[in-house]
């Protein structure tokens, strides 16, 4: 299947003018084995879906597969030539045995549960961006020129008291476990910070995998230092608690 556009209101990548959309599939059940696609600006497209990926190539893409609120798997498929090969949220999937060439990034999953095992990276620059998620990654051959894998949550921390009573413009830190400061500011006027996306785990291009476990968060009660440790592992808000009493 090849995607064909001459018009003026064709979809461009690298100046390069693309049909929109491959194979697209809403609410359903779709298998695809043994097919080609080229050229398309989104390839396999998958909305609260079940889905069966095999033995298919995908070249010329920004976005190869895209997957939303969608359960399947992704089986020894090339992808190639892409911006962005594999795009996830609010997904639970499979991605086993297959290639991804020249890409920007591989893959970008957001609040999913994903299990990424035997895949082969070359040629790109960023493999695996896992945000929000739990992501399984193993046994993969990785070549990228800059990130193997990088895992990712949001932080939010609530500063108030017994009671629940929040505490506005109340200062604090984030520091990992290399003891670098990666936060300093003040929550709100209802005792809560922003959320803060903080890296976990980072494998970058041929360096060994760190783990920025546990984060330590330093406030202050009645001028006291506090420092709380907690292990990042999914999204979530931090309560610190202020005692009143004294």
């Amino acid at each position: 299947i090849e995607g064909t556009c001459d018009h003026n209101n064709c979809d461009i990548i690298y100046l390069k003018k693309v049909s929109k959309s491959g194979i697209f599939s809403e609410e359903g059940y779709i298998e695809i084995t043994n097919n080609t696609l080229l050229n398309f600006y989104e390839g396999f497209g998958m909305l609260r879906n079940e889905f069966y990926i095999q033995e298919s190539s995908i070249d010329f893409s920004a976005l190869a597969i895209n997957l939303s609120d969608s359960n399947g798997e992704i089986i020894d498929n090339l992808v190639s030539n892409t911006t962005l090969s594999i795009e996830a949220f609010k997904s639970n999937f499979e991605v086993k045995l297959n290639n991804f060439n020249d890409f920007e990034k591989a893959i970008h999953v957001f609040n999913s549960t994903s299990i990424i095992d035997g895949n082969d990276f070359t040629e790109g620059d960023f493999c695996i961006d896992s945000i929000d998620s739990d992501t399984t990654v193993q046994n993969n051959e990785f070549g990228c020129r800059e990130t193997d894998y990088l895992v990712r949550y949001n932080l939010r921390l609530n500063i108030a008291d017994e009671e629940g009573s929040g505490f506005g413009e109340h200062k604090f830190e984030i520091i990992n476990s290399f003891g670098n400061k990666i936060i300093d500011s003040q929550t709100n006027e209802e005792g809560f910070s922003n959320y803060y996306l903080i890296d976990i785990i980072k494998k970058e291009a041929d360096l060994s995998e760190i783990n920025y476990n546990p984060v330590k968060i330093i406030y202050y009660n009645n001028n006291i230092e506090v420092e709380k440790y907690v292990n990042l592992s999914y999204n979530q808000t931090i309560l610190a608690l202020l005692d009143t009493t004294s």
